[in-house]
């Protein structure tokens, strides 16, 4: 948690207001869906549901590279991710650029989408390469896991298509261990 804010900090120092919106949001967005980069990088804002009452992202599945419906898997957002959208929709309407992936979410400077290396390259250089989008993803995991105790909701948000995946890789079970000592 501390790199955490640490990254946050360096963010925040950026004087380039556009980098520094884009950067917050974009980390705010990881951390509060699990997504991996390839899936943020291919978000479009047609893919966005904000106001529903359970609000989602539709995301272009693991090893589908289709841009179609059918290759589309719900992600259901935090309170902090859709804020975080919110926010960076009207922000991103008031930019005067030339957008040339107009339905991209995440732009860089150029107006074209940003694609897996820059998102990696957005953690790597303001973490000093301490935090990665994956690990957030884990950091997501964990917390959902403990909160909800709800192996296949937090394996569908993940978009795991076996469960065992996320058991073997994200929970260690210490957390229900302690609680059963509590109650000894």
């Amino acid at each position: 948690h501390e790199d955490i804010e640490e990254m946050i900090e360096k963010i925040n120092r950026k004087k380039d207001e556009f980098i520094r919106v884009r950067n917050l949001i974009i980390l705010r967005v990881i951390r509060g869906t699990g997504l991996r980069e390839s899936e943020l990088a291919g978000l479009n804002f047609e893919d966005i549901y904000l106001s529903e009452d359970n609000p989602y992202i539709l995301v272009i599945s693991k090893g589908n590279y289709q841009y179609d419906d059918e290759g589309k898997d719900i992600v259901y957002l935090t309170k902090d991710a859709v804020a975080a959208l919110c926010e960076w929709s009207l922000y991103r309407a008031t930019l005067n650029m030339n957008i040339i992936d107009t339905e991209a979410v995440f732009i860089n400077k150029n107006g074209k989408r940003l694609n897996e290396e820059n998102i990696k390259a957005i953690f790597r250089n303001y973490s000093n390469g301490r935090i990665s989008p994956h690990m957030m993803r884990h950091e997501y995991t964990t917390v959902l896991q403990r909160e909800s105790k709800d192996y296949t909701f937090v394996a569908e948000q993940l978009r795991h298509r076996n469960h065992s995946t996320m058991i073997n890789h994200y929970d260690s079970g210490a957390y229900r261990s302690l609680d059963v000592l509590k109650h000894m």
